[in-house]
């Protein structure tokens, strides 16, 4: 075996393992962490310390697997020290995302809690025999049909992701792109508005196909993980892996870049079978510059006025799109007369 392979096989075995470990730990962590009053002792202290890591694990995760795969590289901590706006923004979306109270709710709201809504919806209004997952598991068995599932979530997943880069809602994901600074909390910069519609386009047709709850929370929890990892910026390969079974951090990089060959490549946030099969898949190489062009407001524009400006934009692309569809119905009907 060659020492670049070995390397390659090494970086991709850190990577599942991390994973396994946290899709194993979460529930034995959760069981400890009782949503109980918490007191003025040491085991109140403890308490808020267990949820805190429960809260930020994945994060904390990915940033020591990152460590560990690339101690020769500047770190994501050294970095962030060295202020710079495009960082601001990704820190301020980090904390908003997690800490502050109105945007954690509807976080939690529009990840977790969705998934149960539509659960406990779904089961009381649909068929009491109506599931794919319960059709496959009766004829192949409970693996096979999490494997299924796997495959649908993640074919769900990559076309949710070519969604957000249609003409119409592409000004509200440019937000994610704009960061000119990769790093891992660049997986939490995302528009509002991309929080709260993401469960309509993933979990819900998830949910329709009678996915069980369990299922889609240990999916985006391991999706979380695998988020913060995309957006590490150390260019960590798992060579043919890589390429070929489970994507690496260096393939989700060359989809942030804005180079002009680059743009619409590499949807995939798991698989690369599906941007091979769509044709969207493209090697990544070397170094790499990201961003957006042609979108000024990043660099002069506060936060919030940025959040604003994205949201009118969009606006704008549904109510040009709305006036194309009225005008060639009004064009059809006029010709018919």
């Amino acid at each position: 075996m060659h020492a670049t392979t070995a390397t390659h096989c090494r970086n991709f075995a850190v990577f599942a393992g991390s994973a396994m470990l946290l899709l194993l730990g979460l529930p034995s962590l959760k069981s400890h962490v009782q949503d109980t009053a918490v007191d003025i002792s040491m085991a109140g202290l403890l308490l808020v310390m267990a949820k805190a890591f429960l809260k930020f694990l994945p994060l904390m995760l990915a940033l020591l697997v990152e460590l560990s795969l690339a101690p020769e590289k500047r770190l994501f901590c050294a970095r962030l020290f060295k202020w710079q706006k495009s960082r601001r923004i990704d820190l301020y979306s980090f904390i908003l995302s997690h800490m502050h109270r109105v945007h954690a709710i509807l976080n939690m709201a529009f990840t977790f809690g969705i998934p149960i809504l539509l659960d406990r919806l779904i089961k009381n209004s649909m068929p009491r025999n109506f599931s794919l997952f319960a059709l496959l598991e009766r004829h192949a068995g409970y693996a096979l049909a999490v494997l299924a599932f796997v495959f649908v979530a993640t074919f769900f997943n990559y076309w949710e992701h070519r969604l957000w880069h249609s003409r119409i809602l592409w000004p509200i994901h440019r937000f994610h792109h704009s960061a000119t600074d990769y790093n891992a909390l660049t997986e939490t910069r995302k528009h509002f508005t991309e929080t709260l519609l993401t469960p309509l386009f993933f979990t819900l047709p998830l949910s329709l196909l009678g996915a069980p709850l369990e299922f889609v929370a240990t999916y985006l929890a391991l999706i979380l993980f695998q988020g913060f990892m995309n957006h590490t910026d150390q260019g960590i390969s798992y060579g043919w892996i890589g390429r070929h079974l489970w994507i690496d951090p260096l393939y989700h990089k060359l989809h942030h870049s804005s180079a002009a060959e680059h743009m619409n490549m590499n949807f995939s946030g798991t698989l690369p079978l599906w941007d091979r099969l769509f044709g969207t898949y493209a090697p990544a190489h070397g170094e790499l510059a990201v961003g957006v062009s042609g979108a000024p407001h990043y660099d002069t524009l506060p936060y919030w006025k940025i959040h604003l400006r994205d949201f009118s934009d969009l606006l704008i692309n549904l109510g040009t799109a709305l006036k194309d569809k009225l005008g060639r119905r009004g064009s059809i009907g006029r010709g018919g007369n």
